[in-house]
């Protein structure tokens, strides 16, 4: 069952994406949009940090973990910042709302033979943003892959007791932490509508991106919150 502030967010999404998806929005109507967004968010949700996945939902692309920034192939991903999430998040720190990525893309994914010319976690976050000229900063970033944080040698030097479950669980508890907050003072975005699922059942403020080529405004998804209204 979803919280009151869930619901409260639920019913009053549906009603403003209508506007979005009846019209062809260009770049001025979007950076509004995201304002009255955020506004509504902040102000009648209570919402302070926005915690967002990186491949296909920052990204309108898919890194695969890692990336050789030197290759075509990571060249291109490098430049593929979403233009919507660039307003997203510029809008959220005029607010100063930060930004937390809590992502799969993990140093541990990169093969031994490539160590020394792949990057991945928050390197690759970060030459991300300055490759795409993003007008914002990330405020931290929590890169960890589940399957690789399933032995006790492992997970035990991260603070866990039994493995990483699936899915942002463990990202986005260190978010509460890291900032003080409650589940439900976050906006979780993620492409993967069963990590959202598993964050909205955990009392966090879950959208999910459609369409695989990350984060627009009118990409959002919310209908999953429907099987667990009242």
């Amino acid at each position: 069952m979803v919280s009151i502030a869930q619901k409260r967010f639920y019913y009053w999404f549906t009603t403003f994406q209508i506007s979005i998806l009846s019209s062809h929005l260009n770049y001025l109507q979007r950076t509004k949009l995201h304002q009255e967004f955020l506004d509504y968010a902040y102000h009648n949700i209570g919402i302070r940090v926005i915690a967002t996945d990186f491949d296909l939902t920052m990204m309108t692309r898919h890194s695969g973990g890692y990336i050789n920034p030197l290759s075509a192939s990571g060249s291109v991903f490098l430049l593929s910042l979403s233009q919507d999430f660039n307003i997203l998040a510029s809008v959220a720190q005029k607010m100063n709302i930060p930004i937390s990525v809590v992502t799969f893309s993990d140093k541990k994914l990169i093969p031994l033979e490539f160590k020394d010319v792949c990057i991945s976690g928050s390197d690759l976050i970060s030459l991300s943003l300055k490759k795409s000229k993003a007008s914002f900063k990330i405020d931290s970033t929590f890169c960890y892959y589940p399957k690789l944080w399933q032995k006790p040698q492992d997970y035990l030097q991260i603070g866990l007791i039994n493995p990483m479950p699936s899915g942002k669980s463990f990202h986005l508890k260190k978010v509460c932490e890291t900032y003080n907050i409650k589940p439900n003072q976050i906006i979780f975005i993620d492409d993967d509508v069963r990590n959202c699922r598993i964050a909205l059942k955990e009392g966090y403020i879950a959208m999910s991106i459609k369409g695989n080529s990350g984060y627009s405004i009118d990409s959002i998804d919310i209908s999953f919150y429907e099987t667990m209204l009242d």
